[in-house]
């Protein structure tokens, strides 16, 4: 019997490189604001309450899947920048140093009255390069670290920033790979 996988837009794509093919997609509002003691625990309980969102608007047997993505300089999360001075601000504070991603993805698996619920985080840490004035001014009038983590988005003009990189890939590809596909196995779906 072939299982519901259920997410939102954001991760289609994502899900589609490792054979996941959402039986249904549904837009989800944003939530932006999640209680805990630090960025691993918030990035997990945004993912969390995401997943439950997604569940509580299908309510039907299959496989829920969310994540969520945080950045942060030691235990600030840096804020979603929604305007330019955020963009600004944000990479100037990681400029020259050392910052973590945190990508969480959490599955809630629905069968009956049975639900199972599982999170993965993973960590990635960033060295970004010391930026001119005008390099700043330049990535904020680009407009692509708008609605980003932190402020930054890695799969453009910030990618030639990074000057060091350890650990997963999950803030390039939106989506911890690995970790999904095995969990999404673990639960019981089938991968094309």
């Amino acid at each position: 019997m072939k299982q519901n996988l259920i997410t939102d837009s954001s991760l289609q794509k994502a899900l589609s490189k490792i054979g996941a093919t959402p039986s249904q997609v549904l837009d989800i509002p944003t939530i932006s604001e999640a209680a805990g003691d630090s960025p691993i625990i918030v990035s997990q309980n945004l993912a969390t309450q995401r997943a439950e969102k997604l569940l509580e608007n299908h309510n039907s047997d299959g496989i829920f899947v969310a994540s969520s993505k945080i950045a942060a300089l030691g235990n600030r999360i840096l804020p979603v920048a929604t305007n330019d001075e955020l963009v600004r601000q944000n990479l100037q504070k990681i400029s020259g140093r050392r910052h973590k991603v945190y990508v969480s993805v959490c599955f809630i698996k629905k069968e009956g009255t049975t639900i199972i619920k599982k999170i993965r985080t993973t960590t990635s840490i960033l060295k970004i390069k010391r930026l001119t004035e005008e390099e700043i001014e330049n990535y904020v009038k680009s407009k692509q670290g708008l609605n980003m983590p932190g402020g930054h988005d890695f799969k453009r003009i910030a990618a030639s920033f990074v000057i060091f990189f350890s650990g997963s890939l999950a803030p390039i590809q939106d989506l911890p790979l690995y970790e999904t596909r095995n969990m999404l196995l673990s639960l019981g779906f089938v991968l094309m």
